[in-house]
């Protein structure tokens, strides 16, 4: 069966969920694969700090932290047809950024 990719355009600031559990809340025992993002940090980001991915909220760190400069900067997880993080059944994908501002993009998932 070929992979069938979502998009999921995100704009969030601090401890937020990234809206993909919204999505698939009613869809009981499905998996998120995550395969791939591209976030845009805001200028508004005034000192360094980092973002992290987590399987559901305050569940297992999927990516570790991940380093933020100051000012705009970009954040790129190549799309690979194997998911990058896979979260438990029925969790949603949750970021924490201690920094301030904000950052949008999109991330690119499957379900399982």
């Amino acid at each position: 069966m070929p992979l069938q990719i979502n998009y999921k355009k995100i704009a969030v600031s601090g401890a937020n969920v990234l809206n993909l559990s919204s999505q698939i809340a009613a869809v009981a025992g499905k998996v998120i694969n995550v395969h791939g993002a591209f976030l845009r940090i805001s200028g508004a980001t005034t000192i360094p700090g980092t973002l992290s991915f987590t399987d559901g909220s305050g569940g297992n760190d999927l990516s570790g932290p991940m380093a933020i400069g100051t000012g705009f900067s970009n954040m790129e997880i190549p799309f690979s047809e194997v998911p990058w993080m896979t979260l438990s059944g029925g969790n949603a994908l949750f970021s924490n950024s201690p920094t301030s501002g904000a950052w949008a993009g999109v991330m690119i998932y499957s379900l399982q």
